[in-house]
């Protein structure tokens, strides 16, 4: 019986379970299926992974205080975070990993950097 590499079509040769001609056929056949998958969690991570380098870029520059405004432009999506915390004074701040924010008084925003996971 003559069997057809799942990927390409051609034709296979070799052991009668063999499903693909060889590791690059197998690879995109299988990268093909996954590709739905995980595309609304890839889509995520990136906003996430925004968030969390514009947030890194102004703790590295001592800019702990700034307007939502200045967040914005910068392309920051409040909408996407990892997780809330609060602090000693009961404050709540929004993470997005180690760095967090809180908003007070309307559109002022301060930032910190946690460095450490508490478990």
């Amino acid at each position: 019986m003559e069997k057809y590499c799942l990927a390409c079509g051609t034709l296979i040769t070799g052991r009668i379970d063999k499903k693909f001609c060889d590791h690059y056929c197998r690879s995109e056949f299988n990268n093909s299926i996954n590709k739905g998958k995980n595309m609304w969690m890839r889509k995520i991570n990136k906003i996430l992974n925004r968030n969390k380098l514009i947030l890194e870029k102004f703790v590295a520059r001592k800019k702990l205080s700034l307007t939502v405004d200045i967040l914005t432009a910068a392309g920051f999506d409040f909408r996407y975070y990892t997780h809330q915390e609060t602090d000693e004074e009961d404050m709540k701040y929004i993470f997005c990993y180690e760095y967090g924010y809180r908003i007070e008084k309307g559109k002022e925003v301060r930032l910190k950097k946690v460095s450490s996971l508490e478990e």
